[in-house]
């Protein structure tokens, strides 16, 4: 249970008009009514903190708990007028911590920070944070930063005795060059990156924090201007402390020193979503996932590149958001167990992603797909489900997912024509049809009802449980293996074994 322990600031920031940025003639004045007496009010539904800076909320965000470096001036560096952050240095650091002791009350700008809870076993939290990067000059003779932009990050361990360390960070940090990265762990190298025409822009990240095995996962998916990315880094652990994000200037060795207004926030946030495990999907007959709960560790995704933020539970819409291919889940491996039967049926509803068009397929990739495969042994299997293709004549193409061509539904021999925004709902039944097996795959899109296709599969005896799962294949990158803007969401999924041998 969250506890909020808020302390009231009346803080009136007061900045001289001659003040002068180095920029050549930038003047800092305070905007809107001037009082600045509004306490701030982080609460919002589902949320264990909400920040739009309607509210001057300066004294939450302190400066130097990031480094020493930056003086008593550090204020200075973030103003809150007219709804936003504005950002003229570096250094503002807010911070979601379950041991207040570790938060600094040494003589700086007392923050005032609240304790929560921080379980990743019962919890998935996602920091979300929006603004934008604005055009800028480094004033002459002042030293340029490595790097700027911000980072969401964890910590370890008990910090007030020392105990504590860094867990894994990201975020979006801005290299000399035009560079965009998600990983902290390139400061010292930039490694890989995404390369941007301008730095200026708006911005939206979503950086979810989740416990895989004996790995914390950190998850980012966002845009920068229309440049859409996902980035995944981890670090063996058994929970975290702390959250953070802190924000980093590109003026000065430390990040630290003033100069023109670099970028503007929108808003801050922090939510947490109870984790689903498989016991609280599974009835005992069927296993249903209506995505309220996060459920994503159930669908196993590569975490050590991007592919891991390809596949994100968003709870408050109740829905599986895909950016990337790479997700399954084998309904065995999730600890439902069932005995050899006659067939097994998987099920799911969603929609293609409202702005998602054959464009936005990359020149390696020419489909995405959602298949099921069921089987007996790994070279005995039979393949089901939705496949839509990039077609030649600039159109998205739905035929039935036989993992190679592509059948087509029966009555279309021409393939199926779907846009963005079209829902749809399948269901796919593995059986076993004498000594072979088979697939039929049933449902609609958009508004094309009761489609239907058949597909033979290898001979073989009993099928098995461990050989049904379903895997989604997206439409970026080699193989599958890119990340790219969301193009399909799930509202549901389902599993069910149908009679006995």
């Amino acid at each position: 249970m969250k506890k909020f322990v808020l302390a009231v600031f009346a803080v009136v920031l007061l900045f001289s008009a001659c003040d002068a940025r180095s920029s050549g003639g930038i003047i800092l004045l305070p905007s809107g009514d001037g009082s600045k007496s509004d306490a701030p009010d982080f609460s919002k539904d589902g949320y264990i903190f909400y920040d739009d800076f309607s509210a001057d909320s300066t004294t939450y965000y302190d400066p130097g708990w990031v480094n020493s470096a930056i003086t008593d001036d550090r204020a200075e560096n973030m103003v809150i007028s007219n709804g936003k952050a504005h950002f003229y240095g570096g250094g503002a650091h807010v911070q979601w911590d379950e041991n207040l002791s570790n938060n600094p009350m040494d003589g700086r700008l007392d923050p005032g920070f609240t304790t929560y809870e921080m379980n990743l076993s019962k919890y998935t939290y996602t920091v979300s944070v929006s603004g934008e990067f604005k055009d800028f000059t480094v004033p002459d003779g002042t030293k340029e930063s490595k790097f700027y932009g911000l980072t969401v990050g964890t910590r370890t361990g008990d910090l007030s005795f020392g105990n504590g360390e860094q867990g894994p960070q990201t975020g979006i940090l801005i290299y000399p060059g035009n560079k965009l990265h998600g990983d902290y762990s390139t400061l010292q190298s930039e490694g890989e990156g995404i390369s941007l025409d301008r730095v200026s822009g708006p911005f939206s990240i979503d950086v979810t924090i989740k416990k895989v095995g004996s790995d914390v996962v950190m998850s980012s998916v966002g845009t920068f201007n229309s440049t859409h990315f996902a980035f995944s880094n981890k670090a063996t652990a058994e929970n975290i402390s702390a959250i953070f994000v802190t924000v980093m200037g590109p003026y000065g060795t430390y990040y630290e020193k003033k100069g023109p207004e670099f970028m503007t926030l929108d808003s801050v946030s922090i939510k947490k979503s109870p984790v689903a495990f498989a016991s609280d999907l599974y009835t005992g007959e069927k296993f249903s996932d209506d995505f309220t709960k996060d459920s994503s560790f159930l669908y196993w995704v590569e975490n050590d590149d991007s592919r891991g933020a390809n596949f994100v539970v968003n709870t408050e819409k109740g829905v599986a958001e895909l950016y990337g291919g790479g997700a399954y889940n084998s309904f065995n491996a999730v600890n439902i167990s069932f005995s050899n039967v006659e067939s097994y049926t998987v099920s799911y509803s969603g929609k293609i992603a409202d702005d998602f068009s054959v464009e936005d397929f990359t020149e390696d990739q020419s489909f995405l797909s959602l298949r099921v495969v069921g089987g007996i042994t790994s070279t005995s299997k039979v393949y089901g489900g939705m496949r839509i293709n990039k077609s030649d004549d600039g159109k998205l193409l739905l035929v039935a997912d036989d993992a190679l061509n592509g059948k087509k539904f029966e009555e279309y021999d021409s393939g199926i024509e779907v846009k963005g925004g079209d829902e749809f709902s399948f269901s796919v039944t593995i059986s076993k049809e004498g000594e072979s097996l088979k697939s039929v795959t049933y449902g609609s899109i958009g508004s094309h009802q009761e489609l239907t296709a058949t597909i033979e599969g290898d001979a073989g005896s009993n099928i098995t449980s461990d050989l049904v799962f379903l895997t989604a294949f997206g439409p970026y990158g080699a193989s599958s293996a890119g990340s790219g803007k969301m193009y399909m969401e799930l509202d549901s999924v389902s599993f069910t074994a149908n009679g006995s041998n």
